[in-house]
């Protein structure tokens, strides 16, 4: 007598085929940057910067708040240079390789004029 076997392997594997498609679509459909800051224009760029900037010479205490800030803000491509000059400048004035941010800002404002004004 001859018995039909079945067998759930072909079912098994469509199963973890399905699984598989539902992770990689959920994960190259998720937002890189999901809950984070909008990209700053240049306009609110500069204009973030210059309170920044105002912020600690008001109060010339409060170095590390301004420097998350720094972290915190997203900038466009034409920005980013200049973003991580102030990230660094802002980050040795942490270090205490740096007194002042004085001089730093002021090389930093020869290619950005809208730095000093």
């Amino acid at each position: 007598m001859h018995h039909s076997h079945r067998t759930w392997f072909p079912y098994i594997l469509i199963g973890l085929t399905v699984v598989l498609l539902l992770v990689v679509f959920a994960i190259t459909n998720k937002s890189p940057q999901q809950g984070s800051e909008p990209i700053l224009t240049t306009i609110e760029y500069q204009e973030t910067i210059d309170q920044l900037l105002i912020d600690y010479y008001a109060s010339d205490s409060d170095t590390y708040k301004i420097y998350e800030s720094l972290l915190g803000l997203r900038v466009q491509e034409d920005q980013k240079q200049v973003h991580l000059d102030l990230v660094l400048i802002f980050g040795k004035l942490l270090s205490g390789e740096i007194e002042s941010i004085n001089g730093a800002i002021a090389d930093l404002g020869a290619d950005n004029p809208w730095l000093v004004e």
